[in-house]
């Protein structure tokens, strides 16, 4: 379990702005703080189901407003993309 959320968030962000650099997106680097952790953070796959539903509802209202369809991409639990 990690020890330090802050370092956690930090570490998150990172990648973050990994993905939002390798995309053209503009992500302020200054927002984080580089550290490097081998720790984990536990969650449930209750929490894991939430996370997915939140996250298709969100991508559903940005479908709706841009006529973007999410190119046929399955979200699984694992992480990985499907298509």
């Amino acid at each position: 379990m990690v020890s330090e959320p802050v370092d956690a968030l930090n570490y998150y962000l990172y990648y973050v702005w990994v993905e939002a650099k390798k995309r053209s997106y503009r992500f302020n680097r200054n927002m984080y703080i580089s550290v490097s952790i081998t720790e984990t953070i536990e969650v449930t796959t209750k929490q894991l189901q939430f996370e997915r539903s939140h996250l298709l509802g969100k991508l559903k209202i940005r479908d709706e407003k841009t006529n973007f369809v999410n190119a046929g991409y399955k979200v699984t639990l694992n992480g990985e993309n499907q298509k």
